[in-house]
């Protein structure tokens, strides 16, 4: 996994997040990623685009003919297309040079672009949405239905193409012909980021994430346990959602929690230490206690009240790393708030729950 920042620091990690190692060298704010033949690109604010030939470790510039702040980038087939302030540019040569490829889109920040069939997409800020059918020589503004044109991200899948504002998600299914608005549910309307799973759209707002299983008609939020809710990235692997937010570093969730007919393997071990609210609470008296552990380690968990004195150990042991669930009955004691405490090697976490009798 490989995660860039707008302090213009790029970081790696081969264990699914766990830990991360910073490469060598600092930036510009680091804006896309994207992967062609043996090279991974990054688009940076002020010094253009990186390439890599070794996974991220090392980069170098390949900026000939390309000199903008580089917002977006997108690979099509053997093209690689980069959306600046003011221009597209187009490689066909791995990014070793640049040319551009703008007729009918000058002067327009290119703020993100997406591919469908032979289609390229342009996102603008401020005109919205281009095509073009014939790699990039020439673009047509497609923008009928779409009230606001400030494009801050764009995805497709099949034949849906969705339009991220910053008023307002849109969908268009005649490739930009027609667009119309999909914000049922949605409490916020600055669409920063989106990703597709299928028949599943996630996207980012400065309020959190929300899932539609259903292309755009309804939302849900599935924002539980985020702390920082500003999101501006979005990724999918191995069954698990990735968020990277504001100031907020890097969050994990299952799709299983989220998409029911996603299934996670059971010889699939966690990724994070992670305890559940308890469920019920409030509770009377009995309640259950789930985790997940990355390690194998001593683990304990313990319960405490308000005035942080002991209660209740429920578990003293080594465990190996894998999912968990215990009971808890409290009829022994009076109604309250407490806290319940979880060790596991150097990972602890703590949550609160209501006994009510």
């Amino acid at each position: 996994m490989i995660a860039g920042t707008y302090g213009g620091t790029i970081s790696l990690s081969t264990d699914n997040g766990i830990s991360w190692v910073e490469t060598a060298g600092t930036y510009s704010d680091i804006n896309a990623f994207v992967t062609s033949d043996l090279y991974l690109f990054a688009s940076t604010s002020s010094v253009g685009v990186l390439r890599s030939s070794n996974n991220g470790i090392s980069w170098s510039f390949v900026n000939n003919g390309l000199s903008a702040y580089v917002y977006s980038l997108l690979v099509s087939g053997s093209n690689i297309f980069a959306g600046t302030n003011y221009s597209v540019f187009l490689s066909t040569d791995s990014g070793a040079n640049w040319i551009t490829a703008n007729t009918g889109i000058e002067n327009n920040s290119i703020k993100t672009m997406a591919a469908s069939g032979e289609n390229i997409f342009a996102g603008t800020f401020g005109q919205g949405v281009y095509r073009s059918s014939n790699n990039g020589s020439s673009w047509i503004s497609v923008n009928t239905g779409l009230t606001n044109p400030y494009i801050q991200s764009l995805v497709s899948s099949d034949s849906n193409l969705f339009a991220g504002t910053i008023d307002g998600l849109f969908l268009s299914t005649n490739n930009g012909a027609n667009w119309v608005p999909v914000n049922n549910g949605l409490p916020d309307t600055s669409i920063k980021c989106m990703i597709i799973s299928q028949s599943n759209i996630f996207i980012g707002t400065e309020s959190g994430i929300f899932l539609s299983t259903n292309y755009g008609t309804s939302w849900i939020d599935v924002s539980d346990r985020l702390i920082n809710k500003n999101i501006v990235s979005l990724a999918i692997s191995s069954n698990y959602l990735y968020a990277g937010n504001y100031s907020g570093g890097i969050w994990i969730r299952p799709l299983s929690e989220m998409i029911t007919s996603v299934e996670t393997p059971s010889s699939f071990l966690p990724l994070i230490l992670q305890l559940n609210q308890n469920y019920p609470n409030p509770f009377n008296p009995s309640t259950k206690i789930s985790w997940q552990s990355p390690v194998s380690s001593h683990q304990t968990l313990k319960i405490y009240d308000v005035l942080g004195n002991e209660v209740a150990t429920l578990v003293n042991e080594y465990r190996n790393a894998g999912n968990y669930e215990v009971d808890f009955n409290a009829s022994k004691l009076a109604s309250g708030i407490y806290f319940y405490r979880l060790q596991a090697g150097s990972y602890i976490q703590t949550k609160k729950m209501i006994l009510l009798k």
